[in-house]
């Protein structure tokens, strides 16, 4: 299924939903953005690119492999 959607920018892109499947069960959706300018794949965040990520640069220095939330 494809939705058109806004979006805030200025907050994390949801990696997913859970969608009331009934009255005792649901499921886990994982959503997939197209078409997205600069993203940063370790905030989840519009604007600037990992590579280019203060956050992402300081947890380098401080844990040897940096885990991404996000992935393509």
């Amino acid at each position: 299924m494809r939705l058109k959607v806004t979006i805030k920018i200025d907050k994390p892109l949801r990696r997913g939903l859970k969608i009331a499947m009934n009255q005792n069960s649901s499921k886990w959706v994982d959503i997939k953005y197209e078409r997205l300018g600069d993203f940063c794949y370790y905030l989840g965040r519009l604007g600037h690119v990992d590579r280019d990520c203060n956050v992402m640069q300081v947890a380098q220095d401080e844990v040897k492999e940096v885990v991404y939330k996000y992935g393509p």
